[in-house]
């Protein structure tokens, strides 16, 4: 059996966002966009710290989270473009990058939206938004803190706040209640990740949309 981990689908305002989907579709209406912005503190005074020498680039690092929360929101997902910023030694290594994509839900239409991972801006900051456009709403998923607003004219709420205070425990305690699930069953996710590796190499193995 194969099993990919893919820990960050698993942070707990992923969990309540996806399992909310229905109710959210019924109250604001479909998903037109979004934009997930991924930075962390991994290129500071012109150097790369040593913890992310092996993780081989941003889009490497940060791109298979991305996409792995993307694919458990949206039925599908096509990489139209990646950009990469300043590189270093390595295979795909960046220390930025943007990439723009089209997702598919075969209940609620398509729409587009674009990620920008980080390793220049010397902050650890995550977050996703999601925008309704047929009630002009937004959804940010603050990945740092755990936690979902929403934005209209009236102005931002909480509509989720996780009770776990330790943001990287709290992904793989899920995770590996996920993996037992799974060895238990005797069922992999291999078609799962089979889609996410493709969706972020693809473009990169043919040449295209690289900067």
């Amino acid at each position: 059996m194969i099993y990919n981990a893919f820990h960050f689908v698993y942070s707990p305002e992923i969990v309540w966002f996806r399992k909310s989907l229905k109710e959210l579709y019924k109250s604001y209406g479909k998903i037109g966009s979004f934009c997930s912005y991924f930075s962390d503190p991994y290129y500071i005074r012109g150097e790369l710290q040593n913890k992310a020498l092996s993780l081989l680039g941003s889009w490497v690092d940060s791109g298979s989270n991305i996409l792995s929360m993307l694919y458990s929101i949206f039925d599908d997902i096509s990489l139209d473009s990646l950009t990469f910023g300043d590189s270093y030694s390595g295979n795909f290594s960046d220390l930025f990058s943007i990439a723009s994509m089209m997702f598919n839900d075969s209940k609620n239409g398509t729409g587009f939206g674009h990620t920008v991972t980080n390793w220049v801006s010397n902050s650890s900051l995550k977050y996703t938004d999601f925008m309704f456009p047929e009630t002009n709403v937004k959804i940010r998923l603050n990945h740092s803190e755990l936690k979902v607003t929403l934005t209209d004219d009236k102005g931002t709420k909480i509509l989720f706040s996780s009770s776990e205070t330790d943001r990287l425990l709290a992904h793989y305690t899920g995770l590996v209640d996920d993996v037992y699930k799974s060895l238990s069953a005797g069922k992999g996710n291999e078609d799962y990740g089979k889609s996410i590796y493709s969706t972020m190499y693809g473009i990169q193995d043919l040449g295209g949309g690289i900067a």
